[in-house]
């Protein structure tokens, strides 16, 4: 997913936003999810608002940009520098807190003892929260990078106490939204994953999704694959609808995809059924059904045992199912087996007995 509700928070706070050109688009690739917000300082210049602003949007040698979501100025003005995935946390005690699933921020302190400005961390706190209302993030999980990074002590940023912030994190009342906004959505509900099979429509996610969205695009419509059905989905669907001639309602239904299949749609990450596993073959081996004979290998049904199974086989190949392997069952399991393409010897071994069950 592409956080792309990004500025929209930001400027819930109250403070100034910078929104960078390609931001919306800017990340190693999409995040996975919102689970956590990891709090940085840069160890950037002294002097500037926000000095370090190129390196956090490009990266540095080693370490490809961009290395934060925002960026926050000495003067509380908020960058919105990357909607994906950024190089910011490293190796992390849990996987909520790394890189595809965490917001980072990256403010301007040398770390070298600056004492942080009063807009500034009220800024932050105010980013924070807004953040956490709007993807449902526990206060609990607004975390300092020097608590979350691995091995402990690897890192010692951000330089002031976590909780304390996060009591400021909580006295902050937050004004905005209570769901994610992604490139195929818009704020105001929430995503619910959908099952293969189902009408597709506003606030359903998952790989059908993804699916519906790979078909527009090869459609012709400029949208983002990212799984979530928003606002440009729904846009992008009702313009198919309407140039196939059915219902221009935004949902992706049985009507639409018999349109869409005739234009080469599939399900392409739907999961294929897993063949049925065969019953297993009861005789040992070697052994195998067949009309009386004094071989030990043959059973006939002059065993009780055997009966339940020559049953079976009777009900399948359509002979009179008494249990006993006689010349009918013989002629029957014959026919079956020039259906199925295999020996027509009359007998039931392993080979046969896989086919029919």
């Amino acid at each position: 997913m592409w956080l792309t509700a990004l500025a929209t928070i930001a400027k819930r706070t109250g403070y100034p936003v910078v929104e960078r050109a390609g931001w919306k688009t800017r990340g190693r690739a999409p995040m996975s999810g919102a689970k956590s917000i990891i709090c940085h300082h840069t160890a950037g210049g002294p002097s500037g608002n926000y000095p370090s602003l190129g390196v956090v949007q490009n990266g540095r040698a080693g370490l490809p940009g961009p290395l934060a979501n925002y960026g926050l100025g000495r003067d509380g003005t908020i960058y919105v520098i990357a909607a994906g995935r950024a190089n910011h946390a490293g190796v992390v005690d849990t996987t909520a807190h790394s890189n595809s699933y965490a917001i980072g921020i990256e403010a301007e302190n040398t770390g070298r003892g600056e004492k942080w400005s009063n807009a500034q961390m009220d800024a932050y706190a105010k980013l924070c929260r807004e953040l956490c209302d709007h993807y449902g993030i526990p206060i609990s999980q607004v975390r300092g990078h020097k608590e979350v990074a691995r091995p402990k002590g690897r890192k010692p940023d951000p330089s002031f106490d976590m909780a304390a912030f996060r009591k400021m994190v909580k006295a902050r009342k937050g004004t905005g939204g209570s769901s994610s906004t992604t490139t195929g959505g818009s704020s105001g509900g929430t995503y619910k994953t959908v099952a293969y099979g189902k009408t597709l429509g506003k606030w359903d996610k998952g790989d059908p999704v993804r699916d519906w969205q790979d078909f527009l695009v090869d459609q012709g419509h400029k949208l983002k694959v990212d799984g979530y059905f928003g606002d440009d989905t729904v846009k992008a669907t009702k313009s198919y609808q309407k140039k196939v001639g059915v219902k221009a309602d935004g949902l992706a239904g049985t009507d639409t995809w018999a349109k869409a299949k005739a234009d080469g749609f599939t399900w392409k990450r739907k999961p294929k059924a897993s063949a049925p596993k065969s019953d297993p073959f009861p005789l040992p081996k070697g052994h195998f059904y067949y009309t009386e004979d004094p071989r030990n290998t043959v059973h006939s049904g002059y065993w009780e045992k055997d009966r339940a199974a020559i049953r079976k086989i009777q009900k399948a190949v359509g002979a009179n199912p008494d249990g006993r392997y006689g010349p009918n069952t013989k002629s029957k399991v014959q026919a079956k087996q020039r259906k199925l393409g295999v020996t027509a010897d009359g007998a039931i071994g392993a080979t046969t007995w896989s086919k029919l069950f």
